[in-house]
């Protein structure tokens, strides 16, 4: 599937700041699941200077920074991708990962550790991951279908376009967040069953809706024999050629389409967030 994405961050502030660097995350990965054909990106005022690197997660970076003061801070990125990927199940899982725990090898537990680890000691979600494996029968390919599912039928879905992801327990609890929250969640459960697991941030495609969308988040979990595979609780599927990558990272930050800071005082500051999605099958 081709898909076109036009996604402009506006950040407007009251009076005039300096913008400290800003580190952009928009480019789309480039890998065996989806082709990166084309980005733009503008940016306005124009930056003294543009850095381009790969962090710690392997995420594409744009990083700017800027002389004089301004009163906004503009961001278009506009991006044509191919997604690839039509059985998200085409893999051949090693068979010391067809049973939860999952067995790593030395140097995967080192690589994995950071995945790996639970963020919370929730009895709550310590008590939901052992209830879904016992009905998986502890089957691993059943058991994250399974997870992604009750999440979508489970937490209420709620559109909250800023601020940070909740807690996993505050959304198991109150079983309402957004997407980014019902994502946190996933990673939590996966990690009190013993699997690695980051948080992803990107667009989800629906041919049926093109037009005005949402920065999507979901989840992927690390597989033996099938390397990072994805889930997406809020829609209760794995993820194929309908969703585009564009950063993942074990803490959402680091996964967030934009980061920096100003300087000014007494200011205050709006964000305008406008993503358009198009697609030709």
């Amino acid at each position: 599937m081709l898909v076109r994405v036009d996604h402009t961050l506006d950040y407007l502030y009251s009076r005039e700041v300096f913008c400290e660097p800003v580190t952009i995350r928009l480019r789309p990965r480039d890998d065996p699941f989806q082709t990166l054909r084309r980005w733009d990106c503008t940016i306005d005022p124009q930056p003294a200077g543009v850095s381009d690197f790969r962090d710690l997660d392997g995420n594409l970076i744009r990083r700017v920074w800027f002389e004089g003061l301004t009163d906004h801070l503009r961001i278009q990125s506009s991006i044509e991708v191919e997604t690839l990927c039509s059985d998200p199940f085409q893999y051949l899982l090693a068979s010391e990962a067809a049973v939860i725990p999952i067995r790593l090898d030395a140097i995967e537990q080192t690589l994995a550790a950071t995945y790996s680890r639970p963020g919370t000691l929730s009895p709550r979600i310590a008590e939901l991951a052992n209830d879904l494996q016992r009905q998986a029968g502890k089957q691993t390919t059943r058991f994250l279908p399974a997870l992604a599912a009750h999440l979508h039928a489970t937490i209420a879905f709620v559109v909250r376009p800023s601020g940070d992801p909740w807690p996993a327990e505050k959304t198991l609890a109150e079983r309402t967040g957004s997407c980014r929250d019902i994502a946190v969640l996933f990673c939590e459960v996966c990690r009190a069953s013993g699997l690695p697991a980051r948080f992803v941030s990107g667009y989800a495609v629906d041919p049926d809706h093109a037009g005005c969308h949402h920065l999507h988040a979901w989840c992927e979990v690390y597989l033996p024999g099938a390397g990072w595979r994805g889930f997406d609780p809020t829609l209760g599927l794995a993820v194929a050629d309908r969703h585009v990558a564009l950063a993942s990272s074990r803490l959402p930050a680091l996964a967030a389409p934009t980061s920096g800071i100003f300087r000014g005082t007494g200011v205050t500051s709006e964000l305008q967030a406008h993503v358009n999605i198009l697609t030709d099958s």
